[in-house]
């Protein structure tokens, strides 16, 4: 079980743990925040929204996911692609061609 998680790409590992973890965020939770920036005090960040953006399109709630992160749809697909990317690249490794 070792051998395989460590033949096992840390990105592809960290990718899908992120949409895990964002998949089943509660969001009736005040605080319910993955976001380091406002860990560390700030205010305002960016980025604030796009986790919960994300959680709300990965259970299809697409007009919510746009009202609260214009951003989600867009990372969402990009990770999905990178993740696709990063499988399709280890069985092709795998397989020796």
């Amino acid at each position: 079980m070792v051998k395989i998680v460590k033949q096992i790409p840390i990105e592809l590992i960290l990718w899908v743990t992120a949409f895990i973890m964002i998949y089943n965020l509660n969001l009736e939770e005040e605080v319910t925040s993955m976001c380091p920036v406002h860990h560390l005090g700030f205010k305002w960040c960016p980025g604030c929204g796009l986790g919960r953006s994300i959680h709300l399109l990965l259970h299809g709630q697409f007009n919510k996911s746009i009202e609260m992160h214009w951003l989600g749809l867009p990372v969402t697909l990009v990770l999905l692609y990178r993740i696709v990317e990063l499988i399709k690249y280890k069985l092709k490794y795998n397989n020796g061609k």
